[in-house]
């Protein structure tokens, strides 16, 4: 119960910390219904929260490091082709 308790008091610190950020997305959404991503976060963004995307960060460092194994396969290909 002490890990579901944190989790609630961490849940209510950002939901109080980030209250207008979510009212501006809520009126938004009343008059749109809808929101993409880039519109979700230019809301954000304008209401001072900094978006962090750790998808996107391990994309990043995977495109910057190559795909490994990619490079396996196109060198057993060029062995198969010997």
């Amino acid at each position: 119960t002490q890990i579901i308790e944190n989790g609630k008091k961490r849940a209510r610190e950002i939901i109080e910390k980030h209250r207008t950020a979510l009212d501006a997305i809520a009126r938004k959404l009343m008059e749109v219904e809808t929101l993409e991503r880039d519109e979700y976060e230019a809301i954000l963004t304008k209401e001072g929260v900094e978006i962090q995307d750790i998808y996107r960060d391990m994309r990043e460092a995977e495109e910057k490091m190559g795909d490994p194994s990619k490079s396996l396969a196109s060198e057993i290909i060029s062995e198969e082709e010997k």
